[in-house]
């Protein structure tokens, strides 16, 4: 059978291999006393309660015979297998029935009563059937309190499970597998001594041959000693064929020596072969057999009393032998091919493991930032637990290393996990504590401030910055967002009603603007600085006028632009008022030559007042608003600045032609 101990990763604290650890219930307590351990059956097997414990029955035994058949030679070796300790005695239904009615503490004290009263030997079967139903209800206890665990808040990385019938159990557990230790030391040294008994048989034997006595005195101490010789058992099977060899040699050499008359040594040849004829239809006879364990362990015992057999008619001895020795061979074959496939199943079960590690492994080195990612991996991981229970055990050599490196890396994955947490706990502490300071700045903004403007500018980057900051401890989470809520709630609500006061002053705004209009439509002026005098008051005076309704906003102030446009228009292109002349008449360095020294300075003086109005006009430009009721202002300034700069090159060009121009021969 597999032996599945100690491969049950678990998801939190302790460890569910420390737990099965605790708990392990073995299906083959009597097979502890060959040093084999028999693995636990899971409760989930589909198959009745009947059925499970005659399964159960005979595993055990196939796992005891087969644990002792790995290690023996071959089966027409010369080992000595021990003899069973206890009956074992088989439970019947009614007993099987009422075992499994019984709950974890009866079950617990029904164990320490039969260790107690030392009925360990003759109960094996009743002490794993009690051991299994143990590990069944306690299964159905701890879901129960992990169940109750989880429903009231608790993380299933936290949970233990511990109880006084729990402990109970794992020390009377432990004391079952003491005994067994107890009785498996007992047989160890029974078996040494019984190797000296036979080693000081074997220097009787020698002393046997080596006398002169009479024929028949010789002869029957011959016979007690060979009988003591076939009652002493077991003994260590490493020892058994020198053991056997040297009885051999001696037997046939007192054969020799006493020479017994021959028709003496033919009855006795007869006798022998009857004998083995009896043994060679036996070892056939176990062909049949389905237990591969059972034919071994009867075939051992058979080769065992063909060797206490004496020798044959010499005519018959290969004859019989290789009829013995054909049987034997088939049966060793049967026993090969059933461990070759076995050992073909454990090396598929640790294929299968080792890419069980590889998944694990890999869920381990992915990077999770989010508790939704953790949760998608936990499944992960508690679906290749599922697997690895279903897998059965891989080979002995490997079977320790493949669990260890599996648990390494679940344990890795859960305590990496732990860490995310509580990295995260701290996370959403910080975060609240972030929330809480937004609040009360949306309460500030909320209570005192009026420029509703700018406070829902604010307001406004307090929501993102709320957005942004990541989330809090789920129990406050609901509490600070309604605290912040209503604050921003609180503060719309006041601008709302402000704005709604404002709207009933609209209308009288219009009215006002439109009158501007038409006050800007019927201007009169006769110079272009008055019309500018008379746009900058108009300009200040609709800056004065409130809010209008938006539907009407960009059309009253279109037709207050277009207005005040049509005004300049009339005006045409910029001209310096009091200028009697634009020296249109100078065009070449001769024209220039012929000015006045008046008009030279005339043209300086234009010259110095142009560039002095740029700059006034520039300085000006800065200090228009940049709201969109002030272009109508801001255009007119701009074009007069490029006016002017245009007439400033033209003047500065006929300048450059007087100061170059030939000057008058003063001999002409």
């Amino acid at each position: 059978m597999n032996d599945q101990k100690n491969e049950s990763p678990v998801l939190s604290g302790e460890t569910e291999v420390e737990n099965l650890e605790k708990n392990e219930t073995t299906l083959a307590a009597g097979v502890e006393e060959a040093g084999i351990e028999a693995s636990s059956e899971t409760a989930e097997e589909k198959v009745n309660l009947n059925q499970l414990e005659k399964i159960a029955a005979r595993q055990r035994e196939e796992a005891a015979e087969a644990e002792e058949e790995r290690e023996a030679e071959e089966s027409h070796s010369d080992a000595v297998l021990p003899e069973p300790s206890g009956k074992n005695k088989e439970l019947s239904e009614e007993e099987v029935q009422e075992l499994s009615r019984l709950d974890r503490e009866q079950i617990v004290e029904r164990l320490e009563q039969l260790y107690a009263k030392e009925e360990l030997e003759d109960s094996k079967n009743m002490v794993a059937l009690l051991r299994l139903k143990y590990k069944e209800k306690t299964g159905e206890v701890k879901k129960a309190a992990l169940d109750k665990f989880l429903a009231e808040g608790g993380n299933k990385i936290d949970f233990r499970f511990s109880d006084t019938w729990e402990e109970r159990f794992v020390a009377v557990s432990q004391k079952i597998r003491d005994y067994h230790q107890h009785k498996r030391e007992e047989l160890e040294k029974l078996m040494a001594a019984n190797l000296q008994k036979k080693q000081a048989l074997l220097e009787e034997l020698k002393k046997l041959i080596e006398e002169d006595k009479p024929l028949k005195q010789t002869y029957d101490d011959f016979n007690k000693l060979t009988e003591t010789w076939r009652e002493i058992k077991p003994i260590a099977r490493a020892e058994s064929n020198n053991l056997w060899q040297s009885y051999h040699f001696l037997v046939e050499k007192f054969f020799d020596k006493v020479r017994i008359n021959n028709e003496l040594r033919e009855l006795d040849y007869k006798k022998n072969l009857e004998e083995k004829l009896q043994l060679c239809e036996k070892a056939e006879s176990l062909l049949m057999e389905e237990s591969i364990s059972k034919a071994s362990k009867e075939l051992h015992e058979l080769h065992d009393r063909w060797k206490e057999i004496g020798p044959v008619v010499v005519e018959k001895k290969d004859e019989i032998w290789e009829r013995f020795k054909a049987a034997s061979d088939a049966i060793a074959q049967k026993r090969k091919d059933y461990y070759d496939k076995m050992q073909a199943e454990l090396e598929q079960n640790l294929l299968a493991k080792q890419a069980l590690c590889g998944k694990a492994e890999a869920l381990l080195a992915e990077t999770r930032t989010t508790a939704k990612a953790w949760n998608d991996g936990t499944a992960e991981v508690e679906e290749l637990m599922k697997l690895w229970k279903s897998i059965g055990r891989a080979p002995r050599a490997d079977n320790d290393a493949i669990w260890e490196r599996f648990r390494a890396s679940l344990n890795a994955f859960f305590e990496a996990k732990k860490d995310f947490y509580r990295k995260l706990k701290d996370e959403q502490t910080n975060n609240f504590n972030l929330k809480v300071d937004l609040c009360a700045q949306a309460e500030n903004i909320a209570h005192q401030r009026t420029d509703y403007k700018a406070a829902t500018a604010d307001l406004l980057k307090l929501q993102q910055q709320w957005k942004e900051i990541g989330p809090v401890p789920y129990r406050l989470s609901d509490k600070i967002w309604k605290r912040f809520r209503a604050a921003c709630d609180e503060f719309f609500q006041k601008k709302s009603a402000y704005y709604d006061s404002l709207r009933s002053s609209e209308s009288a705004n219009l009215a006002a603007k439109e009158a501007l209009v038409e006050e800007a439509k019927a201007l009169a002026v006769d110079s272009r600085d008055a019309l500018l005098e008379a746009v900058k008051d108009l300009q200040r005076r609709w800056t004065g006028i409130g809010h209008v309704p938006m539907k009407e906003k960009d059309r009253v102030y279109a037709d207050f632009r277009s207005a005040i446009d049509e005004k300049f228009k009339a005006f045409g292109s910029y001209r310096h008022e009091g200028r009697n002349r634009d020296f249109a008449d100078i065009q070449t360095p001769e024209d220039a030559s012929r000015l006045s020294g008046k008009d030279v300075s005339s043209l300086n003086n234009r010259i110095v007042k142009l560039r002095a109005d740029i700059s006034l006009w520039e300085n000006n430009m800065g200090f228009i608003s940049s709201a969109k009721s002030s272009d109508v202002l801001r255009r007119e300034f701009e074009r007069k600045i490029r006016q002017a700069k245009e007439d400033l090159a033209l003047l500065e060009a006929k300048l450059k032609m007087v100061k170059d121009a030939p000057k008058e021969n003063p001999q002409a």
